[in-house]
Formats: C-alpha cells, sequence, structure tokens
C-alpha cells in the first residue's frame, strides 16, 4: 500500500495535478484542436488557389464568366478571354453589367471598335440581353444613339437602373460641345431627370444584383445621390443665363 501510494504521488506530480489519464486526455484535445486549425487553415489556402483556377467543362454562365475573368484579370491572356466571354454569350445572356463590360474589354483587342459595338448591339438584341446594350450605349459616339440603346434597353428590363440613365456616359453629364446657353440648360435638365430617375429605380432591387462580382463594382447609387445637389444647382445656374439674368 505504501508503494502504490508513493507511485500515485508521484504521477500526480509529474500530472501537476492531474492523474496521467486527464493529463493524456487533455493533450488530445490539444492535439485535435491543433488538426481542426490547421484543417480549416489548408481549406482557407484551398479556396483561395482555387479562386484562380479555370473551370474545366464550364456549363452556367457563371463558370464561362469565371474562366473569361480569370483569363483577363489574372493570367493577362487576352485571347483567352476573348474566347471565354463569347462563348459566355453564345450559350447564355447573362444580363449582367460586369459581363458587358468584360466583352467590351477583351474584345478591343480582337476586333475593330465598329465591329464590337455592332456585335454587342447584336448580342443585346438577339439574346435581350439589357446590360449589353446598356455597355454599348455607354461606348457609341453620340448622345442620340445612346439614348436609342437605353430605350431598347429599358423595353428588356425596366428594372435596370443604368438602362434609364447612365452616370458612367461622361457625355450624359459634360456641357454640350459649342452649345448655346439655352442647350447648355436642357442638357442640365436632362442629366437632372436621368440621375432622379436612376436613384427611384434602383430602389425596385439590389443593383448589384446585375454583377456577377457585385464586390468589385462601384456604389453608383452612393455617387450618384452625392451628385443631386450638384445637378440642381447647374439647372438653376443654367437657367438664369439662359433667361440672360446671370453669367458663369
Amino acid at each position: 500500500m505504501l508503494f502504490a501510494s508513493v507511485g500515485v504521488v508521484l504521477l500526480l506530480l509529474a500530472g501537476q495535478g492531474q492523474t496521467a489519464t486527464e493529463r493524456f486526455g487533455r493533450q488530445l484535445g490539444v492535439i485535435e484542436d491543433t488538426v481542426v486549425d490547421i484543417a480549416e487553415d489548408t481549406n482557407v489556402i484551398r479556396d483561395n488557389l482555387s479562386s484562380t483556377e479555370l473551370v474545366r467543362n464550364p456549363r452556367s454562365a457563371a463558370d464561362y464568366f469565371r474562366n473569361a475573368w480569370i483569363y483577363n484579370m489574372v493570367r493577362r491572356d487576352a485571347q483567352g478571354a476573348w474566347d471565354s466571354i463569347q462563348a459566355l454569350y453564345r450559350n447564355h445572356a447573362p444580363n449582367k453589367l460586369d459581363a458587358a463590360e468584360l466583352y467590351f474589354n477583351a474584345g478591343r483587342v480582337a476586333v475593330t471598335r465598329d465591329q464590337l459595338l455592332a456585335q454587342m448591339i447584336e448580342i443585346g438584341r438577339s439574346k435581350r440581353d439589357a446590360s449589353m446594350l446598356v455597355m454599348a450605349a455607354r461606348n457609341v459616339d453620340t448622345n442620340q444613339q445612346a439614348y436609342a440603346l437605353l430605350e431598347e434597353a429599358r423595353q428588356i428590363d425596366p428594372d435596370l437602373p443604368f438602362a434609364h440613365w447612365d452616370p458612367f456616359r461622361t457625355q450624359f453629364i459634360s456641357l454640350v460641345p459649342g452649345g448655346s446657353h439655352q442647350q447648355q440648360y436642357e442638357q442640365a435638365q436632362r442629366t437632372l431627370r436621368g440621375a432622379e430617375t436612376f436613384m427611384e429605380v434602383a430602389r425596385r432591387k439590389p443593383v448589384a444584383s446585375y454583377y456577377f462580382l457585385p464586390q468589385h463594382a462601384p456604389d453608383m447609387e452612393s455617387f450618384v445621390g452625392g451628385q443631386m445637389e450638384t445637378y440642381r444647382s447647374s439647372v438653376r445656374n443654367w437657367e438664369q443665363v439662359a433667361a440672360g439674368r446671370g453669367r458663369l
């Protein structure tokens, strides 16, 4: 009994007040937690690596866009991006603004600008893809052409704010080149009405739903909302100038 008691005391001292079973159990628990932590870290690494991996057999619109985006942004492979984004629109009509923008950016190195815009307009009409028409309208030469294309886009998807007014088209906001005071006043009015309509339509559904990667999309609702007073002030100023009661 004396020897047995001494043995137990020695085990307790070695285990710092814990029995060997308790100590080993605690150590096993630590090991298990460490294994779980390592597995979680490995999953994070795998997820980060997979974000740059191509989809071998793309089927969905998101698959095709993913490949085109990786070719364009990660691998800097212009031809791969162009092939993938064309495949997207051959098989789908995504109605996503970032897909349409990628089509335009990738296509500029493959075909002439006029050919590219003609292709985009044809795709927008045949596929009934409003976002493609918006992107074409953003890049055509005149505001008259742009307004006509946006009208077509609205007929396809009236809930797309950019189909009503596109703040990315600087010609909608800038002064009329060589225009009279009256023309500048009318341009300022169109800008204000367009911005008000954009904000009204944007409340119908999340603008982010029109992007495959909304995290990379600018917050145009905040931008347009923050510009409203500037647009109103511009209308007032040009109204006074056009009426001969003020000057810029």
